[in-house]
């Protein structure tokens, strides 16, 4: 099974809602909670993994720029802060609300 990449499609399943007091509800049926939680958590490692590539770019840009990595590399590095800043590093669910 090395090298072996698979694509998997998932199905898109309604997220958590928060309440007024920005509380979580969660489902009552344990399918959908369960289903919930795992697109969550893919979508997190999806995030955190976008993050990190675009920190390898950032770092290559500037081992490649040296000293003119001020002007050559600014816009990965907009890219990659904006990125960490975001909520959740700018997973999609934490973007909805």
């Amino acid at each position: 099974m090395d090298g072996v990449r698979t694509n998997r499609v998932f199905k898109q399943v309604p997220d958590f809602e928060t309440d007024e007091n920005g509380r979580t509800i969660m489902f009552r049926d344990p399918v959908m909670r369960m289903d919930a939680l795992e697109q969550r958590n893919r979508e997190d490692w999806i995030a955190i993994e976008h993050l990190n590539i675009v920190r390898r770019r950032l770092t290559r840009c500037y081992r490649e720029q040296g000293p003119n990595h001020f002007e050559n590399c600014k816009e990965v590095a907009k890219e990659y802060l904006a990125l960490y800043k975001a909520p959740k590093y700018g997973a999609l669910y934490a973007q909805k609300k």
